[in-house]
């Protein structure tokens, strides 16, 4: 009974985050932009307090993003942070798809193809429907979207071995 109650309360996360995805992705593009806008002016207060920006290695990291996913370093730091949002989101998406599919099917690899695909029929649909609000859909922020829920996958797989390990060093020792 705990399960069937477990997955419900997967089956609820997934659907709203779905939905949040979905909601975003049809918001007009100016809507959109001020939300960003609004994201980007609060990291920017932060970064006055914590000067995150102003090191090596984010120097790095963001350039190293603007080349991957633009193929130029010649973008602004706003396109950067719409890209990482589709990033994170599906990340999240990818973890939630596997966490499910998981608990569901009790079958790793079915949970690893599902972490995977799921998000990535979302990503392609929200892509599809962003046409009908006047925002152009592009392959780019399809392939930027799936390799979060990639990483998003590869972290929940990497967190249950850990688990399992620890666990199974624990058994070990307790005999």
């Amino acid at each position: 009974m705990k399960k069937n109650k477990f997955l419900a309360v997967i089956i609820v996360i997934l659907l709203f985050w779905t939905g949040i995805i979905l909601f975003l992705g049809s918001r007009g593009p100016v809507e959109s932009y001020n939300q960003s806008g609004g994201v980007y002016s609060f990291l920017k207060k932060i970064d006055t307090v914590l000067d995150f920006t102003n090191n090596k290695f984010f120097l790095d990291f963001e350039l190293f993003l603007k080349k991957l996913w633009f193929g130029t370093d010649k973008v602004s730091s706003m396109a950067l942070l719409r890209k990482s949002a589709h990033f994170g989101i599906y990340f999240v998406l990818g973890i939630i798809s596997f966490i499910f599919s998981l608990v569901y099917s009790k079958k790793y690899l079915m949970a690893v193809i599902t972490g995977v695909t799921f998000p990535a029929f979302i990503a392609c649909f929200d892509e599809y429907n962003q046409e009908f609000f006047e925002r152009g859909a592009a392959l780019t922020d399809v392939m930027i979207d799936i390799s979060g829920a990639v990483a998003g996958t590869v972290l929940a797989v990497c967190v249950i071995l850990v688990v399992k390990l620890v666990l199974h060093i624990k058994r070990k020792k307790g005999e």
